[in-house]
């Protein structure tokens, strides 16, 4: 969660979203499934990789061929991933930052909560999560830069 909280301060930081109101600087695409999310997550760590690939890195037997390949689809149809052709397979690769799927995860969540506001959200992640020293320097750092630029 301490990650979530820097990663949003970040976020405000670059102007991706504003720290009284939630702005995509993008436009928004659809929602991500949480089995979606795990086919990025791989994706985003290990690079580009066949159907093939993203299910050898699947605990084994936790998801079928069929089912990497639907989700892999989906995303590539929402615009999340892009593929190639490399012989008779397709290699697909994130197109879509972390940072990205990050914010557009939070503007849901700051629109559906707290009614599109991004203050009491990140409020609420320092309030209730351990930040350490370092976390503290960090996000102490983002507000200065923030502060500076206004």
């Amino acid at each position: 969660m301490v990650g979530l909280v820097l990663a949003w301060a970040s976020l405000v930081g670059r102007g991706v979203v504003r720290a009284g109101s939630v702005c995509m600087a993008r436009r928004p695409r659809k929602a991500v499934a949480d089995a979606e999310l795990e086919v990025l997550h791989l994706l985003w760590e290990h690079g580009e990789a066949t159907v093939r690939g993203l299910l050898e890195r699947f605990p084994e037997g936790a998801r079928a061929y069929t089912t990497v390949q639907t989700l892999v689809t989906r995303l590539e149809q929402k615009g999340y991933v892009t593929s190639r052709k490399d012989g008779r397979a397709l290699v697909y690769s994130a197109r879509v930052a972390r940072d990205e799927v990050l914010a557009s995860e939070l503007d849901e969540v700051a629109s559906r909560v707290t009614g599109g506001k991004a203050t009491p959200l990140m409020l609420n992640l320092v309030e209730n999560n351990r930040l350490s020293k370092d976390d503290i320097a960090q996000l102490r750092a983002m507000l200065d830069r923030l502060d500076a630029s206004e």
